[in-house]
């Protein structure tokens, strides 16, 4: 009975190309950021009208400090995909953890390139849900279901504590652009508002790393 389940997992799992192929997506990543960090002249931006009356766009900058993201995100996520390319290995799952990890890679990529406040809040939620499709992974198990509906929760409220900071944070700067923020705010006098957007900012972002009181 074993070695039958043994071998119908392996017989759902993914093959050595199909996995090399999978890690050739974070090592091509990493590649490119490489690539830009030689070659190209940091910053690097750009932008896409999105919805003009709000003043949000889909835009993105690439400096000095998104780069040494980048590197961390392409170059972890390298060594995952090839640490869960053995760990998974015969699991009928395996392609559907290897796209999601995928999606997650490309979320956190957005997230420490956007430009633009409403944009990172989109790539910020879209981690929240990854991580819970992650979190339950193994979604026939109740404990498994329990955790990821309490990652997704807590998560979930710390992002829209998130956005109601960055809400805050253009209403006082007058600018939904994060790049255009950064420049304003040495001459930008603290004010209540100014102050309860970075607060809930850090909310969100305590939320999202488990920090105390979150840890749970």
């Amino acid at each position: 009975m074993g070695t039958q389940l043994l071998s119908s997992a392996a017989a759902g799992g993914m093959g050595l190309a199909s996995r090399a192929a999978f890690t050739a997506l974070p090592l091509a990543a990493l590649g490119v950021v490489v690539g830009m960090l030689l070659w190209l002249q940091l910053p690097l931006g750009g932008a896409l009208e999105w919805i003009p009356a709000l003043g949000i766009s889909l835009a993105w900058r690439i400096d000095g400090l998104a780069v040494l993201m980048l590197l961390m995100i392409t170059g972890v996520g390298s060594a995952v995909f090839v640490y869960a390319g053995g760990y998974f290995a015969g699991h009928p799952g395996q392609r559907r953890l290897f796209v999601q990890l995928t999606l997650f890679m490309l979320a956190m990529i957005g997230c420490v390139t956007a430009d633009n406040l409403f944009t990172l809040f989109l790539f910020w939620e879209a981690t929240s849900v990854l991580s819970f499709l992650l979190v339950g992974f193994h979604h026939e198990r109740a404990l498994s279901r329990k955790a990821a509906q309490q990652a997704l929760l807590v998560t979930g409220t710390g992002g829209l504590a998130l956005l109601a900071g960055l809400i805050l944070i253009g209403q006082v700067m007058g600018t939904s652009t994060l790049s255009v923020i950064i420049e304003r705010l040495p001459d930008t006098a603290p004010t209540p508002l100014l102050t309860a957007g970075v607060l809930l900012v850090i909310v969100g972002a305590f939320t999202k790393s488990a920090q105390f009181p979150f840890h749970f």
